[in-house]
């Protein structure tokens, strides 16, 4: 882990617990013995997410900015609309699984009514 990623912090142990239970909560990796192991889920997760999205100097990021909105350096609706921001382009460029992992998201086709795109996301005011 990039020592900037800890120092900004990410590294810190409640975080990777908090994360690490939400990993598992959700299916993305299971507990054999003292080890985490990534499920077929977490393992088709991790390839299809953009680069950008799965960087823990992303996160590191947003931990430093949510600790200046604490201290009152930065307004909470200003880091909001950079997610809300970051979030609405992803969506806007990912609509649909690449061709080359479509097959992990067999029943992509299927929802969306043959076409292989998924139906338009509703709108949530952010």
């Amino acid at each position: 882990m990039p020592e900037d990623v800890e120092r900004k912090g990410l590294g810190t142990p409640a975080t990777r617990a908090a994360i690490l239970e939400k990993l598992v909560s959700a299916g993305f990796v299971e507990r054999r013995k003292k080890q985490l192991i990534p499920t077929e889920k977490g393992t088709n997760l991790i390839l299809v997410l953009p680069d950008n999205i799965k960087s823990p100097v992303l996160t590191a990021e947003w931990e430093s900015m949510l600790k200046q909105v604490e201290r009152g350096e930065l307004a909470a609706d200003v880091f909001m609309g950079q997610i809300a921001d970051m979030s609405r382009a992803l969506v806007k460029e990912h609509t649909a699984p690449e061709e080359c992992f479509a097959s992990l998201f067999p029943d992509a086709k299927k929802r969306a009514g043959g076409g292989g795109h998924l139906p338009p996301l509703r709108r949530f005011r952010v």
